[in-house]
């Protein structure tokens, strides 16, 4: 994620279940937390269910960061699986 301190940054992520593996979100954490916050939805669709995860920057000043955000889900095949978070702020 990108942009000026002081802007709303944000960006999304589509999950979509496969026919073959199909999975419920069960829980989210992250690594640190420190400078992210994240919503969670379900989107229902003609061809399945699918979670939109909405990440916000919460960092107010000039810098970067790395995070991690752990997915767990129902899924026998793939228990858990994470998503890396990278922010730079500019100056505003």
């Amino acid at each position: 994620m990108t942009g000026n301190a002081g802007q709303t940054i944000k960006d999304v992520v589509i999950i979509s279940p496969s026919e073959k593996n199909p999975f419920k979100i069960t829980g989210i954490r992250m690594e640190k937390g420190e400078n992210i916050r994240y919503d969670l939805s379900e989107i229902e669709q003609p061809d399945g269910l699918r979670y939109r995860i909405s990440i916000y920057n919460t960092k107010k000043e000039k810098g970067w960061y790395i995070d991690k955000i752990f997915v767990k889900t129902s899924s026998q095949v793939t228990p858990e699986f994470k998503i890396r978070v990278m922010g730079v702020i500019r100056d505003g």
